[in-house]
């Protein structure tokens, strides 16, 4: 439910409070008779209930009573208008101010503001307000911008436990191991179709000794076994079509890089040449075992760039 407009009600009735300086309870009761600002409880949405409309606009004048970095007439102006908007609603039908431990916690700060200003009036609209007992205490903050912060903060929270988990596993699990599809290896599946089919012999053995064997119940095992052999068969093709789009990405990430690196000139380290000028065979299977294992160690590294990519949560 959209309740901006009237939030921007308030929030220029306290600007226009501020704006003047005011700390005096009879300046913002001029304000508001001059606005006509007590037409606000008419502008409740049909679709709303009063209840949950009173505590959108206490929850409005709060988030002023109760803010951080701005003057103490700014906070006097959400004060006053909190408590106006209290004494103006309708007796029939009135609803308590929703106060979480957080928002007290801050109103406590700013009693003891007033009272080093030395401001009276503020301090008797608290100390009337607790007396009249127009708060209701809870733990739960209802204000929609400090929910929105803390959601915001455990989603953060959730993402960042996530980022960590990944790298985690890929510190410690291979790389090879997320690209191979080893589903069907992992759970065993090869065997539970032999298995399945061994126990379908055996059934057929059996109920042939006991002379109650039957075309149908043989029919009913051979759909058994396919059925098994066909979701074993899924999960393969399955297996091997996810290793076989990773495999791609990785083989075009390499076309590209290739087509923009040109290839660098062989290095001495490279080509090792024995004393006499010729290439002995140690000297080609040193060479051999340096070209490998660049080649796989490179290969790794474009796995693993690959799958954070593939992982990224941003």
């Amino acid at each position: 439910m959209d309740f901006r407009a009237s939030a921007l009600d308030i929030e220029e009735l306290v600007t226009a409070f501020a704006v003047a300086e005011g700390t005096e309870l009879e300046q913002m009761k001029d304000l508001w008779r001059i606005r006509n600002f007590s037409f606000i409880w008419e502008a409740r949405p049909k679709d709303v209930t009063a209840a949950f409309y009173a505590q959108a606009l206490f929850s409005c004048a709060l988030s002023h009573m109760v803010a951080e970095e701005v003057s103490i007439c700014w906070n006097l102006g959400g004060l006053y208008v909190l408590y106006i908007l209290y004494e103006t609603q309708d007796k029939e039908d009135s609803y308590k101010i929703y106060l979480s431990l957080e928002e007290l916690e801050s109103l406590v700060n700013l009693v003891r503001k007033i009272k080093l200003k030395g401001n009276l009036v503020a301090f008797k609209v608290v100390k009337r307000m607790f007396a009249e007992q127009m708060f209701l205490f809870g733990s739960v903050s209802a204000n929609q911008k400090r929910i929105a912060s803390c959601m915001a903060k455990v989603a953060h929270q959730a993402a960042l436990s996530v980022q960590q988990a990944r790298s985690r596993l890929l510190s410690h699990v291979p790389v090879r191991e997320h690209l191979e599809g080893q589903l069907v290896k992992d759970l065993k599946l090869d065997e539970l179709t032999q298995l399945r089919n061994e126990y379908a012999v055996t059934k057929r053995q059996a109920l042939c000794l006991s002379g109650n064997s039957s075309e149908s119940r043989g029919d009913t095992f051979d759909d058994d076994s396919n059925v098994v052999s066909e979701v074993v068969k899924e999960a393969q093709s399955l297996d091997h079509h996810k290793s076989q789009m990773l495999r791609s990405a990785l083989e075009s990430r390499k076309k590209r890089s290739l087509s923009t690196n040109p290839k660098k000139p062989a290095s001495v380290k490279q080509i090792q040449v024995s004393k006499g000028g010729k290439r002995t065979i140690d000297d080609f299977e040193r060479e051999l075992v340096e070209q490998v294992g660049d080649a796989t160690s490179e290969h790794e590294r474009e796995l693993e760039e690959e799958l954070n990519r593939a992982l990224d949560l941003d």
